[in-house]
């Protein structure tokens, strides 16, 4: 994966055009949003436990 300095770089020279960045945005924040469920499914018995 390209890192963040590299997309910023490319999408100012215009190697990358709006559309592709919106594209990778998607991507990212689905990524970031599976992870962020997992954890909240891997913790959610800790939650329960708190309010007993």
């Amino acid at each position: 994966m390209i890192n963040s300095g590299e997309i910023n770089q490319d999408y100012r020279a215009g190697k990358i055009l709006a559309g592709e960045m919106k594209q990778m945005c998607i991507e990212r924040a689905t990524d970031w949003l599976s992870n962020l469920a997992e954890k909240r499914d891997e913790t959610a018995h800790l939650v329960a436990q708190f309010f007993e």
